[in-house]
């Protein structure tokens, strides 16, 4: 959606909520007081710790913590109201507003953003994603240990790619991820060496594909911020004519012949639900779903959408290269598709109606 639409769209949800009768909090109560230090520790290394926490204490939280503090602590709130919010773990503002409605009585209520929630496993979510009043999901109801706070709706996102793949070109957009060099504690990614093992699985795909897909393939490292390992370099050694996805990579998605995913990510959710022909690789051990999500995965294997190798997923898609339309229609490979859907992306042209339901529920 434009900007101009998505501010129209927020001031109608907030006014709406604005104008919701005042219910009771259903949240679930918080542990009262933090885990104590065991005694045993000395009271030498005590201080020794306490001193590197506050020195390496993030800015939202050392200098800046009144400035944003005072800022949240000005705004308007009311017992009872819903605070609707996506997640917050990446955004300092909008954690102190969070703090300061939850104090004041607020529902806070978030919503999906992405792959991970309902999907991913061994994800520690409910600290700072599900731990609230109600959670919003893209179809799922259950994750794991975390609840019975899920309610699910369509997706406001997925819904504007819905059904909008239309061929438009030969292209193979090859679409990578972020690699980090370090470790990311609670995280359903893989540690650092699995980056590197994920890294050289790109150039195994690449070899085993055949001259015309090889030839039609266009690489999308990923650019919302840098990556760790040199990514497009790494693979420029042994494939130096390949080229570049540029621009924007959900139209470019929407009109190619055949996406190529190498990861679990949201970028998923969007072709699927867009309906753009995918074929998918990534070891399993490395990005681990969730007992709930098994089930709609093994559907996507079965129809051949993921492969269990990078190899695999080459031959696969040099045998289907002649008609990538014709496999992609086939029943078997739609309905599982639909599948997946209906549970990780579910959509709808109508979205905010079952938005504006659903919140009245709340």
């Amino acid at each position: 959606y434009s900007r101009i639409r998505r501010k129209k769209i927020k001031i109608f949800f907030s006014i709406y909520i604005q104008l919701l009768k005042a219910r009771p909090d259903r949240t679930p109560p918080h542990d009262a007081e933090p885990p104590q230090p065991s005694p045993k520790i000395p009271g030498a290394v005590r201080q020794v710790v306490g001193a590197i926490i506050q020195s390496a204490m993030p800015q939202s939280y050392g200098t800046r913590f009144k400035e944003l503090d005072d800022k949240a602590g000005r705004l308007s709130y009311k017992k009872g109201r819903l605070m609707v919010t996506s997640v917050t773990r990446y955004n300092d503002e909008v954690r102190f507003i969070s703090a300061h409605a939850k104090e004041a009585g607020e529902k806070l209520v978030r919503t999906s953003h992405g792959i991970n929630p309902g999907t991913a496993k061994f994800l520690l979510a409910n600290d700072y994603e599900y731990d609230n009043h109600a959670y919003l999901s893209w179809g799922w109801t259950s994750h794991e240990q975390y609840g019975e706070r899920f309610h699910p709706v369509p997706s406001p996102l997925l819904s504007k790619f819905a059904g909008k793949h239309r061929l438009r070109s030969s292209e193979l957009i090859f679409v990578g991820t972020k690699m980090w060099s370090q470790p990311e504690l609670f995280r359903p990614i893989p540690q650092p060496k699995g980056f590197l093992e994920y890294r050289k699985a790109k150039r195994i795909f690449l070899e085993g594909l055949e001259p015309e897909p090889l030839g039609n393939c266009s690489y999308r490292p990923y650019e919302r911020s840098a990556s760790d390992f040199e990514d497009l370099e790494f693979i420029r050694v042994s494939h130096p004519d390949l080229k570049i996805c540029p621009g924007d990579l959900h139209q470019a998605l929407l009109g190619c012949r055949l996406c190529v995913l190498d990861h679990l990510g949201t970028t998923l959710l969007i072709a699927l639900a867009g309906n753009v022909p995918t074929v998918c690789f990534w070891n399993k051990d490395k990005w681990p779903i969730s007992p709930e999500a098994e089930t709609y995965f093994h559907t996507l294997e079965e129809a051949g959408i993921i492969r269990p190798t990078p190899r695999a997923a080459a031959g696969h898609i040099n045998e289907i290269w002649h008609d990538v339309p014709g496999w992609w229609k086939t029943e078997k490979v739609q309905r599982a598709r639909r599948q997946w859907c209906g549970q990780f992306a579910r959509t709808s042209r109508v979205w905010w109606l079952h938005w504006l339901r659903t919140l009245g529920q709340l």
